[in-house]
C-alpha cells in the first residue's frame, strides 16, 4: 500500500509539473506569435476563430504525444518491473485498461484546457498596439 501511494505521488507531481511547464510553453509561444494573431485578427480572422485554432492546436498536440506516450510509457515499464522485483521480491502488477484509457482522457482534457491561457490573453490583446510595428 506504501509503494502504491508513492507511485500515485509521483504521477501526480509529474502530471502538475507537465501542467505548469505546458503553461508556461503556451504563455511564451503566444507573446512570440502576438503579432502573428495580430495580423490574423486584423485581416482575415475572428478572435473566437484564433481562439479556436488554439484550442485545436492543443488538442493535436497533446493527443499525438499521449498517443505516442502510451506505448513508450509500456516499454519503460518492463525494467521499473525488474528492478522493483529486485528490491521487493515480489512485485505484482494488474492491468486495468478502463482506467489507463481513463486517465488518458482527462489527460487529454487537462493538456487541452491549458490553451485557454493563451486565449485569455488573446481576449486582452490589443490589435493596433500590435500592429504599430508591422
Amino acid at each position: 500500500a506504501g509503494m502504491r501511494g508513492m507511485l500515485f505521488v509521483v504521477i501526480l507531481l509529474g502530471v502538475s509539473l507537465t501542467v505548469i511547464g505546458m503553461i508556461s510553453n503556451q504563455l511564451i509561444g503566444f507573446e512570440g506569435r502576438k503579432r502573428e494573431c495580430a495580423v490574423l485578427v486584423s485581416t482575415a480572422m475572428e478572435r473566437g476563430e484564433v481562439a479556436k485554432m488554439f484550442v485545436f492546436e492543443s488538442m493535436i498536440s497533446s493527443g499525438i504525444a499521449l498517443f505516442i506516450s502510451l506505448p513508450v510509457a509500456f516499454l519503460a515499464f518492463l525494467p521499473f518491473k525488474r528492478l522493483m522485483s529486485l528490491f521487493t521480491g515480489n512485485f505484482l502488477v494488474h492491468y486495468d485498461v478502463k482506467a489507463y484509457v481513463l486517465f488518458l482522457l482527462l489527460l487529454w482534457l487537462i493538456f487541452t484546457l491549458v490553451s485557454l491561457f493563451p486565449i485569455r490573453s488573446l481576449r486582452k490583446m490589443n490589435v493596433a498596439i500590435q500592429l504599430k510595428y508591422e
